[in-house]
């Protein structure tokens, strides 16, 4: 089984927040990181894990289904 990569975690961390807090600015506080991180940080796994924004509203919306 191979590692997930450390970006993945976090980007995965802001993208639930953000869907939880609702925008950015609410996640760059309760982190308190600057807003370019969060960005890039969302980029980074949209790149890796070549999801949209869509997608992973989709699954935010259906992971607390799936548990």
């Amino acid at each position: 089984m191979s590692a997930i990569h450390k970006d993945i975690i976090e980007a995965t961390r802001y993208f639930l927040k953000l869907v939880e807090l609702g925008s950015y600015s609410s996640v760059k506080k309760y982190y308190n990181v600057e807003l370019n991180t969060i960005k890039i940080k969302y980029k980074y796994s949209k790149d890796t894990l070549t999801l949209n924004l869509s997608e992973m509203y989709r699954i935010a919306y259906l992971l607390p289904v799936m548990v």
